[in-house]
């Protein structure tokens, strides 16, 4: 978005040059904020403890729709609870809507047109599309990979900018690669609000 950047803070992070990472973030966990380009000016969101659960790390704009979308951390607080879910904000807003709940969905992106949320559950190695507008989400695929350690293993799933393609990374053959999985023409307009909504 022009003139905004979107920064995550780690609350209670610890970092000495000689031994780096110690601690990526204390128990408050990350919450996120709005940096102006170029004055500086900071303006924090109600995001993270304690108006939201734990949020994953994983957050983005939603196209130039001026919507955020973020995921809470699935395993670390309230797992499984209606809390874990995916979450949208539009920044000026008292408290962040909750638009999917109840699933340990990871990483996200958001296509271009700011419509579709894209996830994974790293437990069931399975990737998901779904509506910001609604919350409603599909199965599209498996990504099958084994998430470990390096980042490169998760699936990071995201939508190319014609909404047709899934890109992500598995490491099913043994060694991490690139995929794309075709997204079916009428798959998107099962997500979309009815057209009397």
């Amino acid at each position: 978005n022009p003139g905004r950047l979107l920064v995550q803070v780690n609350r209670g992070s610890r970092f000495t040059p000689d031994a780096g990472f110690q601690r990526l973030s204390g128990p408050q966990g990350a919450t996120l904020c709005l940096v102006a380009v170029p004055s500086g000016e900071v303006t924090p969101l109600p995001v993270g403890l304690p108006d939201t659960p734990a949020i994953s790390g994983h957050s983005t704009w939603a196209g130039r729709s001026g919507r955020l979308v973020f995921t809470t951390a699935p395993g670390v607080h309230e797992s499984l609870l209606p809390g874990t879910g995916v979450y949208r904000l539009t920044p000026g807003e008292a408290e962040p809507v909750q638009i999917v709940s109840g699933q340990q969905f990871n990483h996200l992106a958001v296509s271009d047109d700011g419509r579709f949320f894209i996830v994974d559950d790293y437990r069931t190695q399975t990737i998901h599309i779904g509506s910001v507008e609604t919350g409603r989400f599909l199965k599209l695929c498996d990504s099958r990979t084994r998430q470990g350690r390096p980042q490169y293993t998760h699936a990071h799933p995201y939508l190319t900018p014609d909404n047709r393609h899934v890109i992500f990374n598995s490491n099913v053959p043994g060694v991490t690669q690139v995929y794309a999985a075709a997204v079916p023409p009428s798959f998107l307009d099962k997500l979309e609000p009815p057209k009397n909504e």
